[in-house]
């Protein structure tokens, strides 16, 4: 019920026992208790159609009432509250779960040929189907944000391979704003200044997902917009990664880590599962001291003895330095190789790096050095 039709369904009101509102529908069907009319083509509106499909076939007449029109009706509102919400600029907020995949397609084309603006976090299947079903209608907010500067356009965060690279430069080359972050959310979703849609499904090959959740409540739209800032503040340009692909120089496996606490996690985590060998650069003998409180040393030792994993360490050395190594080395066996070796200190750089198994590296650098915690 859009808001020039608010005339002629005051008059229906008139002429029915009841009148009701649901979003989303395109075409229409007529029903009795013995027959079944519908248009068996689009036509023009205020003209009948040039054909139509005509049914009293008893099963066909109680399944288009029972399962589509009261299927219809349940989730429908009464046309009077709709009408009084066009008149009087009133927003109903609603919060659902769409599980229908006619009516998930329905929903999401009217979100999206309103909209001014979109932010996707997709996996490629996300991306697959916008591309099947949804392609001239992002290329119409990205046209309307050139043209009149209309909200940001359409901004996409997803995780580039090889096998996606193709598909997100014929986005880039239509004017989507693309970005690379390696590890995604584990819901896909989509979020502008009005609506919010998100689901767990991967859609693979494009395929329209089994369910989705919907929402205009505002609460929900400030959530996803400010994580999907973040994710953006701290994605790869998808032009920068893709141009690492194509040289081969593949950084998909190179993170960059903002929080402070989730690095000493990873940190702690690839020292525990260290097999062979252990590598560490140590910049100053703070930076020493702080991996030793924090249990990165005595992880080392451990893994050397119960392992017999080999540590090769290369430190600044001072008295300090010398007596905690000498502590170290009293619990390990002859066997065992914890090599340290001094270094003079480096003024240039305050970064610890830390390699284990010739597989991984954790390189991690702090602005103060002054503080031994």
């Amino acid at each position: 019920m859009p808001k020039n039709n608010i005339g002629y369904c005051k008059q229906l009101i008139k002429m029915v026992d009841e009148l009701r509102h649901i979003e989303g529908i395109k075409g229409n069907f007529y029903i009795s208790e013995t027959e079944y009319i519908a248009p068996a083509s689009l036509h023009r509106k205020g003209e009948p159609a040039s054909q139509i499909i005509y049914s009293n076939v008893k099963e066909i007449v109680e399944h288009q009432q029972q399962y589509v029109f009261d299927s219809f009706w349940s989730r429908a509102i009464p046309a009077e509250r709709r009408i009084r919400e066009i008149e009087e600029g009133i927003v109903q907020y609603e919060t659902k779960v769409l599980e229908n995949k006619e009516q998930i397609f329905s929903h999401m084309q009217s979100v999206i040929e309103k909209a001014s603006e979109r932010s996707v976090c997709s996996s490629i299947g996300g991306m697959q189907l916008v591309y099947n079903y949804f392609f001239d209608e992002y290329k119409k907010i990205i046209g309307r944000h050139r043209k009149r500067g209309e909200g940001k356009g359409v901004r996409w965060i997803i995780s580039i391979d090889k096998d996606s690279m193709d598909l997100v430069k014929l986005f880039l080359n239509t004017g989507v704003q693309i970005r690379h972050v390696k590890n995604l959310t584990p819901m896909n979703f989509a979020v502008d200044n009005r609506h919010f849609n998100a689901t767990i499904d991967k859609m693979e090959g494009g395929k329209i997902m089994e369910s989705l959740l919907t929402s205009n409540e505002p609460a929900y739209i400030s959530h996803y917009n400010s994580i999907f800032e973040d994710l953006w503040k701290n994605g790869t340009d998808a032009v920068e990664r893709i141009k690492e692909i194509e040289e081969g120089v593949d950084l998909a496996d190179i993170e960059v880590i903002p929080s402070s606490a989730r690095a000493q996690g990873i940190y702690l985590d690839i020292v525990k599962a260290a097999k062979e060998e252990i590598l560490w650069i140590f910049p100053t003998t703070n930076a020493f001291i702080r991996q030793d409180k924090i249990g990165a040393i005595p992880l080392a030792i451990q893994a050397a003895r119960e392992r017999n994993v080999i540590v090769r360490i290369l430190v600044p050395g001072n008295s300090l330095i010398e007596e905690r190594v000498q502590q170290l080395k009293q619990y390990c066996s002859d066997h065992i190789i914890i090599d340290v070796r001094y270094i003079e200190q480096m003024s240039e750089t305050k970064a610890t790096i830390l390699v284990v198994d010739r597989k991984e590296s954790l390189v991690m650098e702090l602005r103060d050095d002054s503080k031994t915690t």
